[in-house]
């Protein structure tokens, strides 16, 4: 899973959490536009930046209070979890769909001694 440069797991700014969540955004955004394939990858990348920052938080980080609610992070990464999810099923649907229609020369019996 690949992870946007402007995120590191050991610290996360402000801007870098703000830049997961629009990416969780635009990825919504070209999910609506039927560019499932790109919709995904800005998912993976996104959502693992974003659970890397909840995971980093530290109990007394959550007890002392921070410019996030961990609480609405953890509901949003839920969320494009679950659209994130629907698209692969999605894919691997219409994927299967692709290889399983029979091209037109498949279906032909081939006679070697003619008509």
């Amino acid at each position: 899973m690949s992870r946007p440069a402007s995120v590191s797991p050991k610290h996360h700014s402000t801007s870098s959490i703000d830049d997961a969540l629009a990416g969780l955004d635009r990825a919504e955004q070209l999910k609506e536009q039927g560019r499932y394939e790109q919709a995904m990858e800005l998912y993976e990348a996104n959502i693992g930046a974003l659970i890397a920052h909840l995971r980093s938080i530290s109990e007394t980080d959550r007890s002392n209070g921070s410019n996030f609610d961990t609480t609405v992070l953890a509901d949003r990464v839920r969320v494009a979890l679950s659209d994130a999810e629907a698209i692969k099923h999605h894919l691997s649907d219409t994927n299967g769909r692709m290889e399983s229609k029979p091209r037109g020369d498949q279906n032909q019996i081939i006679n070697p001694g003619g008509p």
